[in-house]
This record gives C-alpha cells, structure tokens and sequence, in this order.
C-alpha cells in the first residue's frame, strides 16, 4: 500500500511496523516526521486480584433475574456484587513519539509505502535536488525498532530528534550520545495505580557528519546516512511481577547489536519474517487502478465503486485457516468473486 503525501490520522493513513513486542505507527512528514511507539507490557494498573468476595452467593438471584428477563435489577445486582472490583479492565498506553525534524518543506515526487514483502515502511521525496529515503522496520530477531535516513547526495542528511510520551511522570536524559526516556504509565481508568515504568533509549550512527547534543534533543548535521535504533523495555515480569529491570532491558538489547551494520540488520529482519509471510501467496493480475494511491482506492470503495482492492482482502481473509475450516470456500468461489471485480 501506499500515498503520495504524509499521514493526517494515526488510525486513517499513518502505516505500522511491528515484531510482536514493539509497535510503531509511521506518519511520513518531512518536516516534522512521527513514530509513535509502544511495547506489549506497557498497560495501566498494577499486579491486582479482581475477584469480588462472596460472589457465588448472588449467583441463584442472578440467573433467576436472567430467566425472568429482568435486566435492570440484573445489572444492577451484578455490577454491586458479581463483577470485578474495580469495574472494567486496565488498558494498553502507547510508549511515546521518536519525532524528528527535518529541513524539507515542500517536497516534489513524494511516496509513502509500507512494502508487506518486507514489512517495511519507506518514506522518499526530492528536496532541492537531493532524494531522500526514509525506511523503518521492527526487527523481532533483535528486538529493536530500526530508522534508516539516506540520501543520494553526501552530506545532506541533517535532522533534530527527541523523545516525547502522553504520560506525565517522565524524565528525558543521555547515556553517551543516546536519548532516553524514563516514563511510569499513568492511573488506570478504573482508578488503580498504575506501577509499570519503562525506558525508551535511541542510539544514533551516523555515516559522516556530526552529532550535537541538546538540552532534551540531538542534532544530526551533514551526515551521509544515519541508522537510528530504538528499543524499549518495562518492569513486567508477569501479571504478579513488576519487580523488572527497564535500563538493564534496554542496555542489553543495544549491547546485542553493538557494532552490527544496517545491512545485516536488514539481512536479519527479512530472513526471520519473509518465510513467515510467504507461506501463503497470492497473485490475482493487475489493473490501471491497482496503481492508485491507497488512499484513492478506498475512498473509490466509499463512494460505491467496485475495487479489486476490496476483493484481494476478502481473498486474503478467505484463504485464512479459520475462514476456510468455517466457509469451506473453494479457490473457484474466489475466482469468481474477482471476476466481478475491476
């Protein structure tokens, strides 16, 4: 899939990366570019038994209102004396926001992908002159988020970056040249505390150029490439365990990759997820409008027209184990599904 202008909506158009553990969601500006973060023990709340004491006792009453289809004293009876205490589970929080800064105002021939062959997302442009190539991936074998900044001209490649989060216990330092966040999730909705802390460090290697550090922020300046690698890590041991150490996490993660190329970075990432991917493929040809943008695609799709777009996910969906053990859809049923199809 891919656009020809930045994401506007983090849940419309911005494109996702991911390993299984790291989560990012990629905007694409080339002015003030986002990647929004995450990591799967980062949630609200604390180690919590949510059991409400002596809840059998209301079991009878309970099914009794039940079969008497009497659901307001049911609900109400429940909510009291049968539900978890608190009421309503703790939720998943984002991590924070690896923004950078770029010097680009009002590019030409812009593209915005995420490649699914790859699991990549590329972000590419022309500004006075130069091709610039931005490309994010999760790597789940090194467990670290990778940012690539290229350009096809030496010396240009120039930026400011940071680390911000939505939660408000948090405090931004250095370890050498790498930027750390150390932040605590903040009160559940439910109205428990929350004690999972985690540590976001960003490493930079830069390929010529120079490194300047500010008060919260590093200055990338005349580099000719730059890897950027992200990690996180929390205190999450497991539901009963928040005794974890985030900076010996996050330390260790960067001493695993210490002195490891981009390239094998790369080589990495793609021989652990392209044999995962490929087990299934499928090829239904082409059109003039599979070469639309996406976003063009869909909103023909919202305005009523018929789109391959729409066939190749009810395919892809179709040829999934669970669909097929329950639909029993044969490869002629998708056949003619997409000969109706644009």
């Amino acid at each position: 899939m891919w656009f020809d202008s930045p994401a506007t909506s983090w849940n419309q158009d911005a494109l996702p990366v991911g390993n299984g553990r790291i989560g990012a969601m990629v905007f694409g500006s080339t002015t003030a570019e986002q990647i929004q973060f995450t990591e799967e023990t980062l949630w609200t709340g604390q180690p919590h038994d949510y059991s409400n004491l002596g809840a059998s006792n209301y079991l009878r009453q309970l099914q009794a209102y039940i079969f008497a289809t009497n659901q307001t004293d049911f609900w109400s009876l429940a909510s009291q004396k049968f539900m978890s205490v608190p009421l309503r589970q703790c939720a998943f929080q984002p991590g924070g926001t690896l923004e950078l800064a770029f010097p680009h105002k009002d590019p030409s021939n812009y593209v915005r992908g995420l490649d699914l062959e790859t699991a990549i997302v590329t972000v590419e442009y022309t500004y006075a002159g130069v091709r610039y190539v931005r490309r994010v991936f999760a790597s789940y074998p090194d467990n670290i988020l990778v940012v690539r900044c290229e350009a096809n001209s030496p010396g240009k490649v120039s930026f400011t970056a940071k680390l911000t989060t939505p939660h408000a216990m948090c405090t931004n330092s250095f370890e050498g040249n790498d930027l750390v966040l150390d932040a605590g999730i903040s009160k559940a909705a439910n109205g428990l505390n929350s004690k999972v802390w985690f540590r976001t460090r960003v490493r930079f290697i830069l390929e010529g150029g120079s490194l300047i550090k500010g008060d919260k922020t590093v200055t990338v300046t005349n580099a000719n490439a730059v890897t950027i690698l992200l990690v996180v890590g929390s205190n999450f041991v497991s539901f009963e365990d928040v005794s974890g150490d985030p900076v010996g996490r996050t330390t260790e993660f960067l001493r695993a990759v210490e002195g490891v190329s981009y390239a094998r970075l790369l080589e990495r990432h793609l021989a652990d997820y392209q044999p995962l991917f490929r087990r299934v493929t499928v090829d239904f040809g082409f059109t003039w409008k599979t070469n639309l943008p996406t976003g063009a695609r869909i909103k023909r799709v919202i305005g009523g027209g018929r789109s391959r777009l729409v066939c190749v996910v009810f395919a892809i969906c179709a040829v999934s184990d669970d669909f097929w053990i329950s639909t029993r859809m044969s490869s002629a049923n998708v056949a003619r599904q997409m000969e109706q199809c644009d």
